[in-house]
């Protein structure tokens, strides 16, 4: 039902009619996007497919006059502002018509005319028409025609809510009179014109079956709603309403500004005697020119005592998807659960879709509040994976009282269930592998189970299988029983009995499945869907080097002995290995040939088995099993670990009650290499100097390539080069080290690296010293006019001095002449005799 906004107060009163309105609205074609467009036609009278592709349409047969068919054809569409209607119409004598269009405006319509609009085609007037279907002497809106051959175009564009009163705010119904030439057509009946909008909504309900007299009832809606129109937001209620008294129990308002969905619990309190209790969920759109509704009723028991049986009492998931389904790779898809519910107190929900690590995968998580009786439908979108196979997935559930008491039906909380993830068989006929599981790792001569997962497409009554293969020798080691084909289907080939070989060192054992089919004539396989290779790492026994393997003489095969056929008296086979010496060196790979020389024409499965390879080396030989004559290629690869020195390879070959063995020689050389020495480890060099050192490189074991040298760790304000930088040794490189005048002074790391087979490096330890010649030049900067004045100072002082001292000597009486004693030297008076010190008599 759509409300057209006429006044404000019949708004108003639309409002109150969507809220107390008890009927069942089924609006679906309402909301259909076939009435609404986003973009006007052009009138001009051509009906073009693309501009009215969005209208709905009506056939109107008028019936037959002097032997010619007159059908014509009714558009109408609409958007927000103007509604818009195309008439077409067989017509023997074209360009000579008048076309009438009568309204009926009413709510509900009555089917009486309300307004109208005319256009003559011989002269090309338009007509706006009032109730009477007079010209009301407004002209809204634009008409225009065309013709074709026998046909007569016409096309419609009124504005909606025009303010010429004599106008509709939008026509309900419409009415047809068709004039050619003197005849005169009117269509048998009003056609309903339904005025569509540019949003869309869906909702659900869920709720209780039964409660208990005034228990806590929790209803849900779930609303989905969808703009046609982007940028067009509108209004909308969430409504219950109990339809005995039309009154609203409980609502919510909220503003549609995009493509949303809408989950809303409303929490109601039960009538306080036992009764059944009718309501409806409601949703009201509204928007600037109308309103829309839907609503859904239903009802819920209400009684005096639930009477739950203990044993019943929890939630569980009650149904879910059936069993495996298949859907293709990358696809969103729904998933539906049903859980059901009897509690006597609140409880919440919280259920999705979780893969096998208990991660989301759903694109939503319903987490809600139940009370009473009852039973939930949820949907939940989730999008496969990009990888085809089985996807084990599981709906889970989580539920406890309001307070947080756990769940107590632990045995329904989850549902697991596959999905086969296939995006089908190529071609339409053939059998395909969807998937091969086995384990990832497995000890040497562990039994090795593989599930084999196909999907058929053949014709009722064809023939498949399934086999497991040595992918090295394509040796058949399992085949399965043979099946009929039921035109599509999907199977599961398990596979026992396998064993994974002894290995001296951990070993990939590939293994192929292969699907075969026949629908009449030879068996098929379908290419490349049809096979698959899987690897399976089988561990290395310990040995010590030389030793033979630890376990049974003969090594497990991988088919049960017993399928083997019986060995004859005179079966045998001679083992050769081919060369029977090699020299390398650690980190390269030696390979040997080996071949197996078969004594008759007899099928005798031979296995090998490797001992003697050095500590850290891998081997594999391929392949590792067949039935003589063949060959076989034994890899030995050494790691940089393995210590240079003579070993003994042997190959055991067993088979048909025979063992045979062959050794060659390993020779494991140390590896070419290098040494690196620097002529000074350390230098001492001052700010703006230079100072060149000598790196030497020679060659080790006959290492004959090029060495290139870098400088890796160096501080700003040094620079060091390198001549040369690379050649091969042996040979010397000159290392210039130039320290910038504003370096700090300090002690400083450089690192040199030599990269040739390896990486080597070594250190130069720089020291860095300001220049002597700084104290100088600081005192060359000491001022003169202070050292002036400190030596005048100075001569002042000595003048002084000078004087004081000759004015002494003025003062003190001139002494005697003196002389020397010319025994002990003393100073004596010239005229002393005897000195008074020794007593010597002086001459």
């Amino acid at each position: 039902m759509i409300f057209i906004k006429k006044s404000s107060f019949i708004y108003s009163l639309v409002i109150i009619m969507l809220l107390i309105s008890s009927s069942i609205l089924s609006i679906s074609s309402v909301l259909a996007i076939g009435g609404y467009t986003s973009t006007a036609p052009t009138i001009d009278g051509a009906i073009g497919n693309i501009e009215w592709q969005n209208a709905q349409t009506v056939d109107i047969d008028f019936g037959e006059l002097d032997g010619f068919h007159y059908i014509g054809k009714l558009y109408a569409m609409n958007d927000l502002d103007n509604v818009y209607i195309a008439f077409e119409i067989d017509d023997p004598i074209p360009g000579q018509a008048r076309l009438t269009l009568i309204f009926d405006c009413s709510t509900p319509s009555d089917g009486i005319a309300d307004d109208g609009v005319r256009f003559e085609q011989i002269t090309a007037q338009y007509s706006d028409l009032d109730a009477d279907l007079n010209p009301d002497g407004h002209i809204d809106g634009v008409m225009t025609s065309n013709i074709g051959a026998d046909s007569n175009y016409f096309e419609l564009s009124k504005p909606i809510g025009a303010p010429d009163p004599d106008d509709c705010l939008f026509p309900k119904k419409l009415f047809v009179i068709y004039r050619s030439g003197p005849n005169v057509f009117e269509s048998t009946d009003w056609q309903h014109i339904q005025q569509s909008i540019p949003h869309d909504f869906t909702f659900d309900i869920r709720h209780p079956e039964k409660v208990s007299v005034s228990q806590n009832t929790f209803i849900t809606l779930d609303v989905d709603f969808t703009l046609l129109e982007p940028d067009l937001a509108f209004d909308a209620d969430l409504l219950i309403i109990d339809m005995d008294d039309d009154s609203v129990l409980d609502s919510i308002s909220l503003n549609v500004f995009e493509s949303m969905n809408v989950t809303e619990t409303f929490e109601l309190i039960a009538p306080a005697a036992a009764q059944s209790w009718s309501l409806m969920g409601r949703v009201a759109a509204h928007y600037e020119d109308g309103g829309l509704s839907i609503g859904t009723p239903f009802t819920i028991e209400v009684v005096d005592d639930l009477e739950i049986d203990p044993e019943a009492e929890g939630i569980c998931i009650w149904d879910g998807p059936p069993p495996p389904e298949t859907a293709p790779p990358s696809e969103q898809i729904e998933i539906p659960i049903e859980v059901k519910y009897a509690v006597t107190y609140d409880a919440w929900i919280v259920a999705g879709i979780y893969d096998e690590e208990g991660a989301l995968i759903s694109s939503v998580e319903f987490d809600e509040t139940v009370s009473g009786i009852g039973s939930n439908d949820y949907i939940f979108e989730v999008t496969t994976p990009d990888t085809e196979g089985p996807w084990n997935v599981k709906a889970s559930l989580y539920y406890g009282h309001v307070a947080g008491v756990d769940s107590v039906h632990q045995e329904c909380d989850e549902w697991p269930f596959t999905l086969i993830i296939t995006s089908g068989v190529p071609g339409g006929e053939g059998v395909k592998i969807i998937d091969v599981t086995s384990p990832v790792e497995v000890n040497s001569g562990d039994e090795v189970l593989v599930n084999v997962n196909v999907e058929y497409e053949l014709p009722s009554g064809a023939k498949y299988h399934a086999r497991i293969l040595d992918s090295t020798s394509s040796l058949i080691i399992k085949t399965s029983d043979e099946m009929t084909a039921a035109s599509h289907g999907f199977k599961t080939f398990s596979f026992d009995g396998i064993y994974a070989p002894f290995v001296l060192t951990d070993t990939i054992f590939t293994l192929r499945a292969v699907a075969e089919y026949k629908t009449d004539g030879a068996w098929q396989i379908l290419d490349p869907e049809g096979q698959e290779e899987f690897e399976i790492k089988v561990l290395g026994v310990s040995i010590s080097p030389g030793d033979l393997p630890v376990g049974p003489l003969i090594p497990p095969l991988p088919v049960p002995p017993d399928s083997l056929p019986p060995t004859p008296e005179d079966f045998d086979f001679t083992l050769s290995l081919t060369p029977d010496s090699q020299e390398a060196s650690p980190g390269q790979t030696v390979i040997y040939e080996v071949e197996l020389q078969g004594s008759i024409e007899v099928t005798q499965l031979v296995t090998l088995g490797v001992s003697g390879q050095p500590i850290g080396s891998t081997v594999n030989i391929i392949p590792l099993a067949g039935t003589p004559t063949y060959s076989s290629t034994l890899t030995i690869t050494l790691g940089d670990s393995v210590q240079p020195e003579s070993y003994t390879i042997t190959v055991n070959a067993s088979g048909g009650e025979k063992t045979h063995s062959q050794s060659a020689s390993l020779v494991v050389k140390s590896p070419p290499d290098f040494s690196i020495s620097i002529s000074t480890p350390e230098v001492t060099v001052e700010r703006g100097e230079s100072i060149s050192i000598d790196i030497n490189i020679e060659p080790l074991h006959g290492f004959n390539t090029p060495v290139n040298l870098a400088v890796t760790t160096s501080p700003n304000g040094v620079e060091v080069k390198l001549n040369p930088e690379s050649e091969t040794p042996s040979f010397t490189s000159r290392i210039k080290i130039t320290v910038e005048n504003d370096m700090a002074p300090g002690t400083y790391p450089l690192i040199i690296i030599a990269e040739g087979s390896s990486q080597k490096s070594s250190q130069v330890i720089l020291n860095v010293e300001a220049p002597r010649q700084t104290a100088v030049a600081t005192q060359s900067q000491f001022p003169y006019g202070m050292l002036a004045l400190i030596v005048s100072i100075l001569l002042i002082v000595a003048a002084i001095l000078a004087f004081r001292r000759r004015k002494t000597k003025a003062t003190v009486p001139p002494q005697a002449p003196m002389k020397f004693c010319i025994e002990c030297r003393a100073q004596i008076s010239i005229d002393t005799l005897h000195c008074p010190k020794c007593g010597v008599k002086q001459q």
